[in-house]
């Protein structure tokens, strides 16, 4: 949407300049023509510059996206708790990842909500899953298109990992069982390691 207000403005700006300064022009169309054409080669050349940024804004791993900056040794705990994710609770998410708009990465410390509590962690690893508007693989009645599948995942006393939502729980296979759903991961102590290679090997 801004780069629908970002165009809508640059033409409507350069054609108005183009058509008072062309009044004393009887050939308007030939002034006119080539400002709209400048205007175009001069928007997509900035779109570009734009796109460029902020992907270099952005940090990435396997395809997600950081929502913060990340040390090194984060981003590898992230990784290695995605994997177990996948290996130990949810098999299925990968089958429906085709139809995953993007999906967010975050480390909080101390955990938000009463997790911490809850669950003894000091921290947790945060994705949001956001699917697409459309979705192909996914089963109609499940009215996923454009809704989020939040997981929280830890280590400390109970190691493992919150299902935020309906949503979160069916894409891993499950049935939902209330708004958050507890499935212990022993290997997810990893989230609470100082050493990201030591556990969940």
């Amino acid at each position: 949407m801004k780069w629908f207000w970002f165009f809508t403005i640059l033409f409507s700006v350069w054609g108005l300049w183009y058509w008072f300064g062309s009044r004393r022009n009887f050939n308007l169309l030939a002034r006119l023509i080539p400002g709209f054409i400048i205007a175009f080669a001069i928007s997509m050349f900035v779109l570009f510059v734009l796109v460029r940024v902020e992907k270099m804004d952005q940090q990435a791993l396997g395809g997600y996206v950081m929502e913060a900056q990340l040390s090194g040794q984060d981003q590898e705990i992230i990784a290695k708790a995605m994997s177990a994710l996948k290996k130990y609770s949810c098999k299925t998410l990968d089958q429906f990842w085709g139809d995953v708009s993007y999906a967010k990465l975050n480390i909080h410390q101390p955990p938000l909500d009463k997790r911490g509590e809850t669950y003894g962690w000091s921290r947790e690893v945060t994705v949001t899953v956001v699917m697409a508007p459309r979705t192909m693989s996914v089963p109609d009645q499940w009215r996923a298109g454009g809704q989020s599948a939040i997981y929280h995942m830890g280590g400390g006393a109970k190691p493992g990992v919150v299902m935020d939502g309906g949503l979160s729980q069916m894409l891993c296979g499950m049935a939902p069982e209330g708004q958050q759903k507890f499935v212990s991961i022993p290997h997810m102590i990893l989230v609470d390691s100082k050493d990201a290679a030591s556990p969940g090997e």
